[in-house]
Formats: C-alpha cells, sequence, structure tokens
C-alpha cells in the first residue's frame, strides 16, 4: 500500500512539473545576440570588419544614442554590429521601425533584407515597413553601421513578436486533446492518491 501511495505521488508531482514547466516555456522572452565588429579600409578603399566581441540585449525594442562617445568598449569611429534574435508571429502584418539612425542601419528576416535607413547630410535616418510575416518562429537581424562622429539607432517592433505563446499556442492547437489529457491524468492520479489515504486511515 505505501508503495502505491509512493508511486501515485510521484507521477502526480512530475505531471504537475510538466505543466508548470510547459506554461513557463510558453511566456519566455528572446533577447538579442549582439556581435560587434570594428571597420578598416585597405589601399584599394574597401572595407572589411573585424570581430571584435559581443554581448546580449534584454531589450525587445531597443534605442541607443552614444552621441560622439565611445560606441563599445574603446571604440568609437568605424564601428557597426549585427544583432540577432528570434521572434514568433501569430500570421498577420507588423510594424518593423528604424529610427534616429546614424549613419546607416537596415533589417533582414529569415535572410531577406526587409527595411534600410541611413541618415541624410546631418540629419539621422527613420524608415517603416508593413510587413506580412507568417505563422511561426522567424529569424531577425538588425544590422547598424558608423562611420563617424555622432551614433545612435533606434528599432522598434511589437512586444507580442517576442512571445512564444505565439508558436505554442499553435503546436498546442495541433496536439488534440494535449492539455485535456494532462488534466485528466492530474484528477486521476489525484483520486488514486487519496483513495489510497482513505483505505490507510480505515485501517487504523
Amino acid at each position: 500500500m505505501k508503495k502505491l501511495a509512493v508511486i501515485a505521488m510521484v507521477l502526480l508531482l512530475l505531471v504537475c512539473s510538466f505543466q508548470s514547466g510547459h506554461a513557463s516555456a510558453a511566456g519566455d522572452t528572446s533577447r538579442w545576440e549582439v556581435k560587434w565588429h570594428k571597420n578598416y579600409k585597405t589601399v584599394n578603399n574597401t572595407t572589411f570588419g573585424v570581430f571584435i566581441g559581443s554581448e546580449y540585449w534584454n531589450e525587445t525594442s531597443f534605442y541607443h544614442n552614444w552621441g560622439g562617445h565611445r560606441v563599445y568598449e574603446k571604440y568609437t569611429d568605424n564601428i557597426g554590429f549585427e544583432a540577432t534574435t528570434q521572434i514568433y508571429s501569430g500570421g498577420g502584418k507588423y510594424e518593423l521601425r528604424l529610427y534616429d539612425v546614424d549613419d546607416y542601419a537596415w533589417v533582414t528576416l529569415d535572410g531577406k533584407e526587409v527595411l534600410r535607413v541611413e541618415k541624410k547630410g546631418d540629419e539621422p535616418g527613420n524608415g517603416s515597413v508593413n510587413l506580412e510575416i507568417s505563422k511561426g518562429q522567424h529569424m531577425l537581424k538588425v544590422n547598424w553601421e558608423e562611420e563617424c562622429c555622432k551614433a545612435s539607432i533606434g528599432f522598434a517592433a511589437p512586444d507580442e513578436l517576442f512571445n512564444k505563446d505565439n508558436v505554442n499556442n499553435t503546436q498546442n492547437k495541433n496536439t488534440p486533446g494535449f492539455e485535456t489529457a494532462a488534466t485528466a491524468g492530474t484528477i486521476v492520479i489525484a483520486t488514486i492518491f487519496l483513495s489510497l489515504r482513505r483505505q490507510h486511515k480505515n485501517k487504523k
């Protein structure tokens, strides 16, 4: 009897743990992996970048204005980054926006460029695109380059694109009865456990 009670308790804990972990994973948000590079020019006036470091940004949308100060570590001019994240579309149109860009930046979705902005004269660049993004997970990248002097960039996208629920909800719908089965399993195990406890008390 004691062994059955222990087994019932273990099964109950496993089911509860699985449901909790599933819900937690669904609410996770993405963050940006940012790779920095320093740009150099050759004698032929072509440019190449050298990797100088990386970091993570926890924002969904972001804005940075360094003015004429250091941008990353000791570097001020001729510097750039590639920021990469995963987005989770529920399907439909979404606005992606670049603003206050100095010197220039572009956005790619699954490897395809969808938006490019650069400053005009002394005025920072601004631009946006209303993009149809199919349901599911996609790779989003923002590239930014700075040549000289003032440096800034802003990027904005709907927060919902960074919520895994958009994909997980779809997956759950494609698995009929998943939530119902998990709930039913919890009820059955709990019922067995309570029944065993009552039997044990009656014997006393």
